[in-house]
């Protein structure tokens, strides 16, 4: 899922490429800069699987429409909205049974009919099409292409177009302001190479698709369109030619005049569907094999682009963009256009085409989504960044629909929306005027464990970051069901006598059942790389083992409890560094289950979690710095 405020990551580091503004102003020598790059390369160098037996096989309101292409051969498909914070997989271990259920597909690269050397070739690990090149160049453009058994796919990026190349356009194509933005050389095309079917995705054609009206105006329409020179130029032309208002040359345009420049829809919401050549869709019902586009096989070629992107005049957002994925089995291309309106509403508008190489069989699926301003901005929660979930295209769909089985809306807005908003308000009113003022809830929390005045403090910190942790990992329980852990996490649990997924589960959840009261079970990592289930009562966390809180002390004292106390005491008399990295967490909060599950429900909420865990994130989370 769209991820909320990412609290563990740190900010941004400055510029390494900016120099220092005085000899005495302090810095980072080049020495200290080279020994963290080692250090980096040796932590994941310890964590890389061998390279022997991936390289063997390397190279070798909601409306949607979905249409089938005709042609010489009988093309369908379909493709439902995913939840876009999935992302890409990464390609996997060949060697695990679980990823040889596909077929080897005839793969070349780069594609049979491109022109000119290839720039982008295939990574000679995991066969992978190298994306940018490896080879810089300038003016930069990159034409990467592939051809899997009788279908071709070439990408194109180029630079932004100049103010010449949009003056040509205006005179010759456009009558309308075009976007601030525009990328008129990109494009991705999908060719068979049997038919000459092709289908196209390009900036120019995806202009000529809008509508000679918009749906609404901003009250800020007018001083938008003064900044637009040849906008305003048009304006002031249609004065003088219909012979009322004051002349040309006085540069001036009335409001009437602003009315009648505006044929076009200045919110650039496309209904772009894609560019035919030799073939054309019908409507179908048919439905897309979705087990095809989860399965973690291994990604040939992927690629994305902007087509154009618009501003407003700083009233919100207009973009078109493109990404496609290839694999052996099946190709999915997105065409998505997202827009914001600051006040009034967001958009999003997709067009999906999925190809299947094995039977050429092709989908295109339309589907729209609108909301309004208000509606989305009230299901927000209270972040560093309250706006940050405005510039995600997918995060709407949580807050809309829940999460498919594990919450309904309600429930999702209890757990994570009110609780993370309850937690970060009461985070920032301890630290106002703080030297943790400023600083994310995760470093609070490490500057706090060990204060014993700050107990407050650490237990917002600790609850927001646990909290995010938690829902970040979350997904519809359709769109994750076929994710796995990796092999890497799974040979550590079975170091641990943990063999199996379904006793990994099991003893996850026999840890969550054991709390009597609030908490959380997670899965860590520790220094010597091996795995271990940890409980941590009421707020604790896997940090630091003093903040562990592992010991239920409304309980009576048992050998185990005897046994981490000692642990407990040898590491502060020792003064141990606590290096554990969390990988999986289980809200056992009551707040997490009460609105959906009742007071009761703690078991069923619990099993239900396990069924909608995201293992991608899991499995990524094991190769963080």
């Amino acid at each position: 899922m769209s991820s909320p405020e990412q609290f563990s990551k740190p900010d941004h580091p400055p510029d390494p490429k900016v120099p220092p503004t005085s000899a005495s102003q302090r810095g980072i020598s080049a020495f200290h800069i080279n020994q963290a790059r080692e250090q980096v390369k040796l932590h994941t160098s310890g964590r890389l699987p061998p390279t022997a037996s991936a390289s063997a096989v390397a190279r070798g309101p909601e409306h949607t429409a979905n249409t089938v292409i005709q042609n010489t051969q009988d093309l369908h498909a379909r493709v439902p909205l995913r939840n876009p914070s999935l992302g890409t997989t990464a390609a996997p271990n060949y060697s695990d049974p679980h990823h040889n259920h596909y077929t080897k597909a005839q793969v070349s690269v780069p594609a049979k009919s491109h022109n000119g050397k290839c720039e982008n070739p295939q990574c000679g690990h995991c066969g992978t099409v190298i994306i940018p090149s490896p080879k810089a160049s300038f003016p930069f453009e990159q034409n990467p292409s592939i051809t899997v058994n009788d279908w071709s796919i070439y990408t194109m990026k180029g630079p932004i177009l100049s103010s010449d190349e949009l003056d040509h356009l205006n005179d010759t194509r456009f009558e309308f302001p075009l976007p601030e933005m525009i990328f008129g050389n990109n494009h991705v095309r999908l060719v068979n190479d049997k038919t000459g079917a092709a289908i196209e995705f390009n900036t120019l054609d995806a202009l000529d698709s809008l509508n000679e009206e918009a749906d609404f105006k901003v009250s800020y329409y007018e001083e938008w369109l003064s900044t637009r020179p040849k906008a305003k130029a048009d304006a002031v032309n249609k004065e003088a030619l219909a012979g009322s208002g004051p002349a040309s040359g006085s540069g001036s345009v009335s409001g009437s005049e602003l009315e009648s420049v505006k044929p076009y829809d200045w919110t650039y919401s496309t209904n772009y569907k894609g560019t035919l050549t030799k073939a054309q869709f019908k409507p179908t019902e048919k439905a897309i094999p979705v087990q095809k586009l989860l399965r973690p096989d291994p990604i040939l070629f992927f690629d994305e682009s902007i087509l154009f992107e618009d501003e407003l005049g700083d009233n919100g957002i207009s973009m078109l963009s493109t990404k496609v994925r290839v694999m052996h089995s099946c190709l999915l291309l997105l065409c998505r256009f997202f827009l914001r309106v600051d006040d009034v509403a967001f958009r999003i508008r997709d067009t999906r085409i999925f190809i299947d190489f094995e039977s050429n069989e092709v989908l295109r699926e339309y589907k729209t989504q609108e909301a309004s301003y208000d509606d989305m901005c009230q299901k927000l929660p209270r972040t560093a960044d309250p706006k940050r979930h405005l510039r995600d295209a997918g995060w709407s769909h949580y807050a809309k629909n829940g999460i498919e089985g594990l919450y309904s809306p309600e429930g999702f807005k209890t757990a994570w929306l009110d609780y993370q908003k309850f937690l970060t308000t009461n985070l920032t009113l301890q630290t106002v005027g703080t030297a943790n003022e400023t600083r994310t809830a995760y470093f609070i929390l490490l500057n706090t464990a060990k204060q014993t005045t700050e107990q407050h403090t650490f237990h917002y910190a600790s609850q927001a970051h646990n909290n995010h942790f938690f829902f970040q990992q979350l997904g519809d329980k359709e769109a994750v069901k076929h994710t796995r852990p990796s092999r890497f996490i799974m040979d550590r649990l079975a170091d641990q006598d943990i063999p199996t997924l379904e006793e990994f589960k099991n003893s996850m959840l026999r840890e969550a059942e054991k709390l009597n009261g609030q908490g959380w079970v997670f899965l860590v990592e520790l220094p010597d790389k091996s795995m271990k289930i940890i409980r941590c009562n009421n707020d604790g966390t896997p940090y630091f083992y003093g903040k562990n809180q592992s010991l239920d002390m409304n309980g009576a004292v048992s050998e185990e409890s005897f046994d981490a106390l000692n642990a407990l005491k040898e590491k502060g008399r020792n003064k141990e560094l606590d290096l554990t990295l969390p990988l999986l967490a289980l809200n056992v909060w009551d707040v997490s289950y009460l609105t959906d599950y009742g007071i009761t429900g703690k078991t069923e909420y619990l099993s239900k979690v396990w069924d909608c865990i995201n293992w991608e994130v899991i499995n990524k989370r094991l190769f963080e710095i």
